[in-house]
């Protein structure tokens, strides 16, 4: 029992199968509890990896990549270079179900001995071409590729969002099949994190490429970054099929002492890669993780070592210091996501700079990008950089030309919404403004909405317009009485739910209360309903050759002419109609005394009733720009 605990090395199996138990933590956590979501990429070294090639090549970062991942990705590189691909054989869950599902095939007697030579080396290059193809989409696109095949982002993210599914379903089949009939088939011939492993285990040849390719470009040759990645996957291919060992590097490796070893091959049986540790007196094969397997497992003790030092605990210990030196440096290094300057040298020398956080709509690559050439159009402003993992801008500026103030309005998007239909029986709306700090964008308009919707019940609606601090007018049931204690507390809640059909978001706030004041005066029912009306029109093509005697319109009562998520929603009911041949176009107007939803057709081709089935579905079908279809739950169907 002992030697069977001792060659299954604990401290290892203990680490690898925590790593698991966190992530399916995090997975059931997030399945029962919806405003959970976590960030299965967050530590990913692959990732920041990817990131850094963004970085390097275009200035910015892929997706939504923050300073954790590049750090993670660069001390990956560091524990390579020095202590071999501890990731792989100590941390990896990827890993750590390969070598379980290989066990499985050579206790099931399904797997085969050997791969053919001819075959292994054809194998080997799939990981660097997989590799190679993520690397390139990724800095092409700022959006990290790996994601739409990945087996680990798609088993744990439930095929999201970012997930081709057919790709990843591919993937899935071959990463639980492959194992089973050749060991830790997966790590050997199809990881890409195996690959930039294996290129960074061959230093040299990457540090020569590089260093070509930067002194190239300083001599005006222009490369691009292709020709150095597929130098760099090309070269590590050819040295690993050629030898299958690594020179000089890593420094940490196993060693065995052929004078006290008795030859038992306790060691070559219990490797998990296979690798023939019994007949080295260095292991420098290159899928060889320095997991230290072996070394637990040798019968003879101290005939194994690393590096000549008996270390058992060597490999654990060594990947948990790793692992807290890259979240250490990771939450102290900030790098940002874009950083561009277009400024005049000698303005950005004397610039000022204004540092805002809060900023919701800076979240990933592409809204950075946006707000970016948002600060462009804005004379004084010299350059920005953003921060996604906090939301927040860096803005140089020329103080000659404009102040904070001046930048925070450019920054500021005026809202007007409605937040729930006026009953009947509300005549009048009285009038809260308020100063409200940490209002800037529309993300903001949808958390004060929710906000208001959740913890005032009198309100019913609001609008915003820029000041120091932001001035909202909210109006509310003038029949209610308002504290203005109580209305305070509301305001600066530091957190709230937003629901989204099955799941819920929790959103931290840091909003501020800076004086309010109840208007003696009061606007009416409908001209509030006026005020916040958003008029919407879609016509077809069809609704031009039609002749206008043949023109007929369906009115329908539209109780939500401010709401926003009923304006998104207008678009998905007219894609629905315009499956029917008979409808024309879709409106949304203000009638006489209150606003209307109306649907033209061709009263020859259809009548008032149909269209009204059509139009109350229970499902809307919707079709997408990119050919594909899907539907919703139709939220106009109650409307009259």
């Amino acid at each position: 029992m002992f030697k069977r605990i001792k060659s299954l090395h604990p401290w290892r199996e203990f680490l690898r199968f925590g790593v698991i138990a966190w992530i399916l933590y995090l997975v059931f956590r997030s399945s029962f509890d919806r405003a959970f979501h976590p960030d299965y990429e967050a530590y990913c070294p692959f990732g920041g990896l990817q990131a850094a090639a963004s970085l390097f090549e275009r200035g910015s970062l892929a997706c939504t990549m923050t300073s954790a991942q590049i750090v993670t990705g660069a001390v990956l590189a560091i524990g390579v270079i020095i202590f071999s691909k501890l990731f792989c054989g100590v941390v990896c869950p990827l890993g750590t179900i390969t070598e379980k599902l290989s066990s499985l095939g050579r206790k099931w007697k399904l797997q085969v001995k050997q791969v053919p030579e001819i075959a292994d080396k054809l194998l080997r290059s799939l990981k660097y071409i997989l590799l190679f193809v993520t690397v390139y989409y990724t800095v092409d696109s700022s959006e990290l590729f790996c994601k739409t095949y990945d087996p680990y982002y798609a088993a744990t993210t439930g095929f999201g969002a970012d997930v081709n599914p057919l790709w990843a379903g591919i993937a899935i089949l071959v990463f639980i099949t492959t194992p089973i009939f050749i060991r830790t088939a997966w790590c050997r011939y199809l990881c890409p994190l195996g690959a930039v492993s294996n290129i960074f285990r061959y230093f040299l040849m990457f540090s020569v490429v590089t260093i070509a390719y930067i002194l190239a470009n300083a001599a005006g040759l222009q490369l691009s970054y292709v020709w150095p990645l597929a130098a760099v996957t090309f070269l590590a291919w050819l040295f690993e099929i050629q030898r299958k060992a690594s020179f000089p590097l890593p420094l940490s490796r196993i060693t065995r002492n052929t004078s006290t070893c008795n030859n038992c091959k306790q060691c070559t049986e219990s490797c998990p890669q296979g690798i023939p540790v019994g007949k080295l007196k260095e292991v420098r094969h290159i899928d060889c993780n320095l997991c230290g397997v072996c070394v637990a497992s040798c019968n003879q003790q101290k005939s194994l070592t690393i590096n000549h030092r008996y270390r058992e605990w060597y490999p654990v210990t060594i990947a948990v210091l790793l692992i807290v030196l890259g979240l250490s440096l990771g939450a102290s290094i900030r790098i940002p996501t874009i950083e561009q300057q277009w400024g005049e040298p000698n303005d950005l020398e004397n610039a000022s700079t204004l540092t805002i956080s809060g900023l919701d709509n800076v979240k990933c690559y592409g809204s950075s990008m946006a707000f970016a050439s948002g600060m462009k159009k804005v004379n004084g402003v010299l350059g920005v950089a953003t921060y996604v993992d906090d939301h927040s801008v860096k803005i140089w500026y020329d103080a000659n030309k404009l102040t904070p103030t001046d930048i925070r309005k450019n920054i500021f998007t005026p809202v007007r919404r409605q937040i729930k239909p006026v009953p009947e029986d509300v005549r009048q709306l009285g009038v809260i403004t308020a100063g409200i700090d940490q209002l800037y964008d529309v993300y903001d308009a949808e958390y004060l909405q929710q906000l208001l919707l959740q913890n005032f019940p009198a309100a019913y609606g609001f609008e915003t317009t820029f000041d120091c601090p932001v001035k909202v007018n909210i109006f509310y049931d003038k029949t209610t009485s308002v504290d203005k204690n109580t209305f305070k507390k509301i305001v600066e809640k530091r957190e709230i739910r937003i629901e989204n059909g099955v799941n819920t978001r929790k959103v931290k706030l840091n909003y501020q209360l800076s004086g309010m004041t109840i208007s003696d005066t009061s606007i009416a029912r409908n001209e509030f309903m006026k005020m916040m009306f958003v008029p919407y029109r879609k016509t077809f093509a069809r609704f031009d050759r039609t002749p206008i005697p043949s023109i007929d319109t369906l009115r329908l009562s539209y109780n939500h002419p401010g709401e926003n998520h009923y304006q998104r929603m207008l678009p998905y009911l007219t894609s629905h109609l315009s499956s029917y041949q008979a409808v024309l176009g879709v409106r949304t107007t203000f009638g006489r005394r209150n606003p209307e939803l109306q649907v033209f057709f061709h009263k020859e081709k259809a009548g008032t009733s149909q269209i009204k089935e059509w139009t109350n579905a229970d499902r809307l079908e919707i079709h997408y720009a990119n050919g594909k279809k899907g539907s919703i739950t139709n939220p106009f169907r109650s409307e009259d």
